[in-house]
């Protein structure tokens, strides 16, 4: 097949790909629009992972099928900018990333990479956080008092449906921790966002990817729980993957775009007091010895 080579010393079969011309002009503005994966070279070679020719030939065929995709998703966003997804497509789109990796690690789950954890998020300065209590009533200070002696005793996920209750009951919360709480998310879920954003040729705004990353963290905290009762020998169906849509290409709703650096809490900590429940954690040891 066209296009096949080797590299001098080794048996394995190399593809060749070109970034079309069109594209390749517009590099710089490709990167600035946040693509990854765009080289310093318009031609290229990637592997195969086969030293047979017509094995390395259909893994070849499948590569460039991949790769049109993308060149098409690359065009698409030069010529219509980023995409917004609607609520259910980033339900989808989380969702479909948490089965993926459930199904990947649920042979070997004591193998599983460890969750990860949501860094702590604090308001920024007393000062700020002084005069939001100073302006509460007495019974609304005394309850949030309670709350948040509920949060710091809480661990795990728990203490993570907390914060998002308290955040939603106390909105002066949420502007003083929002720009926190997104790079949280992107630090500890930013990278299976990218994931599954690219499996799908996506490449979305600047809101919609910090609430996929708001999504993801429910998902794939989801896929954690559904690994930790297979290491106790429990292969039952995790509730939340399978009651989530798949995703499904559609046209995008109208999104109120809100590209502040900060997270949209309003409706978003709305939706997850609603839709979030809470409940105690049991943890069991199920360590190998």
């Amino acid at each position: 097949m066209r296009g096949l080579f080797k590299r001098k010393g080794s048996d394995i079969w190399q593809g060749r790909f070109r970034i079309p011309e069109n594209l390749w002009r517009q590099r710089d503005r490709l990167l600035s629009l946040g693509v990854r994966g765009i080289g310093k070279a318009q031609e290229f070679g990637r592997s195969t992972g086969k030293q047979d020719r017509d094995e390395a030939g259909k893994a070849y065929r499948a590569m460039l099928d991949a790769w049109e995709a993308k060149t098409q998703a690359w065009q698409a966003l030069l010529d219509s900018g980023p995409e917004s997804l609607s609520h259910k497509q980033r339900i989808a789109i989380a969702a479909d990333h948490a089965r993926a990796f459930l199904a990947k690690h649920e042979e070997e789950p004591f193998d599983a990479p460890p969750e990860a954890v949501l860094p702590e998020v604090s308001p920024d300065g007393d000062a700020a956080w002084l005069a939001m209590v100073e302006r509460m009533a007495s019974p609304e200070r005394e309850s949030l008092k309670t709350d948040l002696k509920e949060f710091l005793r809480a661990k795990g996920e728990r203490r993570t449906k907390l914060a998002f209750r308290l955040l939603q009951k106390y909105p002066g919360l949420g502007a003083l921790v929002g720009r926190d709480l997104a790079a949280g998310l992107e630090a500890t879920h930013g990278a299976d966002t990218d994931e599954a954003l690219s499996a799908h040729g996506l490449h979305v705004d600047a809101v919609t990817r910090r609430l996929v990353n708001l999504e993801m963290l429910g998902f794939m905290g989801a896929a954690q729980r559904g690994l930790e009762a297979r290491r106790g020998g429990e292969y039952g169906p995790v509730k939340e993957l399978v009651a989530a849509p798949a995703y499904v290409a559609s046209s995008p709703s109208s999104e109120s775009k809100r590209d502040d650096g900060g997270l949209p809490l309003e409706d978003l900590l709305d939706h997850k007091a609603k839709t979030t429940s809470i409940r105690p954690k049991t943890v069991r040891d199920n360590r190998r010895t």
